[in-house]
């Protein structure tokens, strides 16, 4: 049962400036983290004090009566949903901020109308349209930006929507705020640096002459050493969210992208303002003017669009292919100033980093001087021929009967929770009870019926102990997890190790519990590789043909969390993540019968007793990664490193 202090927190909607949002408004050009500070006296960077994973399930009515009036839902949401949301709720105890929102805001509601199964590219379009359409504002966020196919959808939204509002005054044009992650030494000292302007043409940005008709700032977070904004998400005019598990940036992954509308909105866009941290110049203009985030569609109106929205996908799909992209894109920064979107925009270079500063390591260094200019271009070109095919095969939207737009049924507002993490820079796994780790291991244990989790690692030990202990109780637990992926990563120290050792070694004691005790536990796990929807077999991610990005989470086909989280240990202990928790059986059924349906996991993809994947034949498909060993291991430390400077690495 929350505390007083905590019941009082998340019940300040009652009262005036309970949240950051509302207090900011008062002083929209102050910085975020001072207001934050003065509606919450214990700072948001001093609130990730590590404390032991604390969870519960001996509920009274009285206490889940308490817990419902800890949030704005539209009705009382299910048993399971409460408990969870109960033990979410004693996470604020460690701090009113570990959340990544105002403790008011956390307990909503929402409709989602659509939801995208794909590649990066269909997820972008998507984005495109819905930043071409904004009146007011945008707010991007995403964990790793590059240059890239996907990125170029960006590109040209921002240019078309510059276009369409330059000749309004300069006090009424949109307002885009862009906030990455890209480590930088600087960030030991001051964990969020502002891009210069003059480095956005080589992020793949439009230059600054070609948006005269928005006002755009970029920001790079990151708070060392494992603090990474992992986040991904987008806010239009304080009206519509989107929440992703893709990066923009060109990988084969499958990934999840769902739209939210009504008051879950709100906290989205507090969650974006604690984010960005600093002063914004200029405010966004729904805190200069709230009025103008009261212009919402009704639910009947956001449904209607989603299948618009769908049809003109389907009707555009050639739109996602890059046909024949030429990678050197070496004159993108001086040639097109003349604000049209790109007509033919292409992949290009991951930006190499020059030094230790923000600019830097985010985007290539550029001159105005002829002469060193035209030994860039030669050095471009040149990285160019050596350069690989960029990983951008997109053949798997073609595949038969892959429907990656799904229009929801239409429903009203549903209960929906903010489940997040705060960014946790220190080594080591002790900062582990927080909001998001709290709800997926919570569902885990009060599971009745069914888990089904989808994820690109498995491997934080608290959730292989949540799930070994379901499938004690008999639960069903199922898991798609992506064979190799990430395996050089997984296998530094304190990472978890890699995917398939964690499978051998859940499937190894479950079947000798099971010989024990008399019983057949290892049934209960029904574990996959993810196999793709036009593949006979899974594929190790070492190849980047054909992986899986999706993070989602589902209980008694009841509750689902899903977002950005991992069920991996930088997701569980150090990453700043955004993930929703819906209590919806409806969706729930429409998302499982989605996902399944546009990949093979389930009858191509399941592994053997003992944990390893093999054909008809009973030859074995293993990963690149294996179970480890020191050679691997100091691979993926250099990789690690890479990583860091912008140089690709895992």
């Amino acid at each position: 049962m929350p505390s007083e202090q905590v019941f009082q927190l998340a019940t300040a909607h009652k009262t005036v400036n309970g949240a950051v949002t509302e207090a900011l408004a008062t002083d929209p050009k102050a910085r975020i983290l001072d207001i934050a500070y003065k509606v919450f006296p214990e700072k948001p960077e001093t609130s990730s004090r590590s404390k032991k994973l604390r969870i519960h399930d001996d509920f009274t009515k009285e206490e889940l009566d308490a817990v419902e009036k800890c949030g704005q839902f539209p009705y009382r949401p299910s048993d399971l949903f409460l408990k969870i949301y109960s033990n979410v709720l004693d996470t604020l105890e460690h701090g009113p901020l570990k959340n990544m929102c105002s403790p008011s805001l956390m307990g909503s509601s929402g409709v989602i109308p659509m939801s995208i199964i794909s590649l990066v590219p269909d997820i972008m379009r998507y984005y495109k349209e819905l930043i071409i359409s904004a009146k007011h504002e945008v707010f991007l966020a995403t964990n790793y930006w590059e240059p890239s196919w996907g990125s170029h959808f960006i590109h040209d939204g921002l240019i078309e929507l510059s276009n369409r509002c330059r000749d309004l005054p300069a006090n009424e044009r949109p307002v885009v705020k862009l906030i990455f992650d890209r480590g930088s030494l600087k960030q030991v000292a001051k964990n969020h640096q502002r891009v210069d302007p003059s480095d956005w043409a080589g992020l793949g940005l439009p230059a600054k002459e070609e948006l005269g008709g928005i006002h755009l700032e970029v920001m790079n977070y990151h708070r060392p050493i494992m603090g990474t904004f992992h986040a991904k998400y987008m806010v239009i005019d304080r009206r519509v969210a989107c929440l992703s598990s893709n990066n923009i940036q060109d990988r084969v992954n499958l990934e999840l992208n769902v739209h939210l509308e009504g008051a879950i909105v709100e906290a989205f866009y507090d969650m974006a303002l604690l984010s960005w941290a600093e002063v914004m110049d200029p405010p966004l203009p729904s805190l200069l003017n709230p009025a103008l985030s009261q212009e919402r569609a009704g639910a009947g109106d956001c449904f209607d669009e989603a299948q618009r929205m769908k049809e003109q996908l389907i009707r555009n799909s050639a739109d996602a292919l890059p046909g024949h992209p030429d990678t050197s894109n070496t004159d993108r920064a001086d040639a097109n100033t003349t604000g049209q979107p790109s007509p033919s925009p292409s992949p290009s270079p991951s930006p190499q980093p020059q030094g230790d500063g923000a600019a830097a390591v985010d985007g290539e260094e550029t001159t105005h001087n002829p002469v060193k200019r035209e030994h860039e271009k030669k050095a471009e070109k040149k990285q160019a021929k050596e350069r690989p095919k960029p990983m951008t095969d997109f053949t798997l939207i073609r595949a038969e009967g892959f429907e990656p737009f799904v229009v929801h049924e239409r429903h009203d507002p549903v209960p929906i929770a903010m489940v997040n993490r705060a960014p946790h820079g220190t080594p080591g796994h002790a900062d582990v009870d927080v909001p998001q780790n709290v709800a997926w291991e919570t569902g885990i244990r009060l599971a009745q019926k069914s888990v089904f989790i989808q994820t690109p690692d498995f491997n934080a030990p608290e959730v292989v102990e949540a799930v070994l202990d379901a499938c004690r109780r008999g639960i069903v637990c199922t898991l798609y997890v992506c064979l190799g992926y990430n395996d050089q990563g997984e296998m530094l120290p304190m990472q978890g190790g890699t995917n398939s050792k964690v499978f051998a070694k859940m499937c190894d004691v479950l079947s000798k519990e099971g010989e024990s005790s008399g019983q057949d536990l290892r049934q209960n796990l029904r574990a996959s590789w993810y196999t793709a929807k036009d593949r006979d077999r899974p594929v190790d991610a070492s190849k980047k043909e054909r992986n899986c990005h999706v993070k989602f989470c589902c209980i008694d086909e009841q509750v689902t969390i899903l977002g950005n989280g991992n069920q991996d240990a930088q997701s569980w202990y150090h990453s700043q993540e955004a993930n929703v928790m819906v209590d919806s059986p409806a969706l729930a059924r429409e998302w499982l019968r989605a996902l399944n349906h546009n990949q093979n996991s389930a009858t191509l993809g399941p592994v053997g007793r003992d944990g390893v994947w093999r054909d008809a034949d009973g030859n074995e498909v293993a990963s690149s990664g294996g179970m480890g060993g020191p050679l691997n291991v100091a691979k993926g430390m250099l990789n690690a490193v890479a990583r860091v400077q912008g140089k690709g690495g895992f």
